[in-house]
């Protein structure tokens, strides 16, 4: 991990956020299309997103 770039910066207090949250920015090539890519967000990671959680469990 000596060759990628890193970006830190404190996170804003915000009402009921998550505690010790580590946020990951990833970026890659691939030939797929928005569509058929899947987010994962796991166990309270849910929180974060919950206009995409409500479509996993539709």
């Amino acid at each position: 991990w000596t060759q990628v770039a890193l970006l830190d910066m404190p996170a804003p207090r915000i009402a009921n956020d998550l505690p010790r949250c580590i946020r990951v920015l990833v970026h890659w090539n691939t030939e797929r299309a928005a569509n058929e890519i899947k987010h994962v967000y796991l166990r309270e990671a849910r929180k974060l997103r919950p206009d995409w959680t409500m479509k996993e469990n539709a």
